[in-house]
């Protein structure tokens, strides 16, 4: 597919680019015009590569055929790890589901706690020891003496003290959580190959009683995702999701285990592996469950850790990737899509500002066909939901998905400014620590809100005064209608917190406890 998509992108920039130049034909621009309708031309056609890439997936999986599961017939059971990772965060269910894997050979089960409230270390040691009595099992707690490198560092340091114990570990998250029994067999045939590293599992969205409705729907992306998972595992490169995985202990010690203080640990490890000869595949017939981020906030804060994760991957990894030869073009262009989707949205943020609130000024006086813009202008949304209609297409699920739809095209593409700080504040190396995504926010107002609202006024408002022609296109109201609806959705997007979360949110409203991203002082 990754040759299609290079002559897919060959060509419709020759045709973009043709088509401009006779649109301009007998108008005189001046060269700062000029100069932003070169700037536009490029980041249109860049933009086109996302585009062409959700067609062809949407396309692929409806054409693809997932394999039915080979019985597995193991020699021998070597000892197998769970680790299950908390910070202030404890998920009781998912935790309790994890504890009734059932396995031939020695199972351990390691709860690593980085909790630093005294209420939530007191309900992990409780849980714990619940889960003792009632499965008879030895549990390991875990808690580190310094809370470094966040979730890395955490993984790290399981992998110190308990290595040993077992030959492939499964991480989870937090909410990680068992949705029917795992047969670790299946599992473990796949690592039959001495150069599987990870085998990723399918993650499945845990309905939760406390889901606000507007996250119900949203939820339903996790179960999406299988798409792009499954299309790149076949046409593309094979990642590793960071949870809900089996690892091989033996190659993640050998690559040095994972990057401290990296946001996508996971990617970094996934693509050392790669460059070692190693590899990742995807077990969509192994199925773990995950829950959605419980609010609006969490949501936009797990957006800032992609981006700027993305960038530390690029910045460190780029080279590495580009001259490998362990890597296929297919893979290699992959990588790229994937990690460098968040510096797009962070460059088209700047181009809607060029586009709609410095363009008209300089534009005022040309003509454009309406019929073609309204065309363009559909095409544009259009190109955005073929992947989340195929998957519904494929799983029988079409009927009553139009909510989901509504709403995943909102909110996964609103957080347009989180993008924008994540990849600014690694590009500039400005240390940050990380906090859980699924921890609730503390309640106070985010006024960054109100100035995102503004802006999507300012991208209706000004083509409206000087230039209504550009108010054509239909993807206008679609752009706009993302940032005017941030107020809104902060308010709709709110899970019901739990009594422990109301404890957590008085705390961190009297100064004892930080739900978010903070910056870390310099040495």
């Amino acid at each position: 597919m990754a040759y299609i998509l290079l002559c897919s992108l060959a060509v419709f920039g020759v045709v973009y680019v043709r088509h401009l130049l006779r649109s301009t034909e007998g108008f005189e621009l001046t060269f700062l015009a000029q100069g932003l309708l070169v700037f536009k031309t490029i980041i249109e056609i860049g933009a086109s590569f996302y585009g062409f890439t959700f067609l062809y997936s949407a396309i692929a999986y409806l054409a693809m055929k997932e394999p039915a599961p080979k019985p597995a017939r193991l020699r021998e059971y070597p000892p197998v790890g769970i680790m299950y990772l908390c910070c202030n965060d404890l998920d009781h269910s998912a935790v309790e589901s994890l504890a009734g894997i059932k396995y031939r050979g020695k199972l351990h089960l390691i709860v690593h706690d980085d909790s630093s409230l005294p209420e939530a270390r007191s309900e992990v040691d409780a849980v714990v020891e619940a889960l003792r009595r009632r499965t008879h099992s030895k549990i390991l707690l875990l808690r580190r003496p310094r809370r470094d490198g966040g979730k890395p560092g955490a993984v790290n340091y399981v992998l110190e003290q308990t290595g040993h114990l077992y030959d492939y570990f499964l991480l989870c998250d937090n909410d990680s959580t068992l949705l029917e029994p795992v047969n670790i067999d299946e599992v473990l045939r796949y690592f039959e190959d001495q150069k599987v590293a990870i085998v990723q599992c399918r993650s499945i969205a845990v309905d939760s009683p406390n889901y606000c409705v507007v996250n119900r729907l949203l939820s339903l992306s996790i179960d999406a995702f299988h798409l792009f998972v499954v299309v790149c595992s076949k046409l593309g490169w094979r990642r590793f999701n960071g949870h809900n995985a089996f690892l091989s202990t033996r190659m993640v010690l050998e690559a040095g285990g994972f990057t401290p203080g990296y946001f996508s640990d996971d990617l970094d490890l996934a693509i050392r592996l790669n460059l070692k000869g190693y590899s990742v595949v995807y077990a969509p017939e192994i199925r773990l469950g995950e829950k959605h981020p419980p609010s609006y906030s969490a949501f936009r804060r797990r957006t800032y850790k992609w981006a700027y994760g993305s960038v530390q991957i690029l910045r460190t990894r780029a080279w590495a990737v580009l001259t490998s030869p362990c890597l296929s073009l297919a893979e290699k262009l992959s990588f790229f899509q994937y990690t460098g989707l968040y510096v797009c949205q962070a460059i088209l943020l700047f181009y809607l500002a060029v586009t709609f609130l410095v363009e008209p000024f300089f534009l005022e006086g040309h003509q454009f066909n309406p019929t073609a813009r309204l065309i363009a202008g559909s095409v544009i949304i259009f190109v955005v939901y073929p992947p989340l209609l195929s998957y519904f297409a494929k799983e029988g699920k079409l009927k009553g998905c139009l909510g989901s739809l509504i709403m995943c095209g909102l909110v996964y593409g609103t957080p347009s400014f989180p993008s924008v700080r994540g990849v600014y504040d690694c590009l500039w190396k400005r240390p940050r620590e990380w906090t859980p995504t699924n921890a609730l926010s503390h309640g106070r107002p985010d006024l960054s809100l109100w100035g995102e609202t503004l802006f999507g006024v300012f991208l209706l408002g000004v083509p409206l005064i000087t230039f209504p022609a550009l108010l054509y296109l239909p993807n206008s109201y679609f752009l706009a209608g993302r940032f005017l609806s941030a107020i809104p959705l902060s308010r709709l997007y709110r899970d019901r917190p739990t009594a422990v979360g109301h404890a957590r949110v008085g705390l961190a409203k009297a100064g004892l406890y930080d739900l978010g991203i903070r910056r870390v002082p310099s040495p």
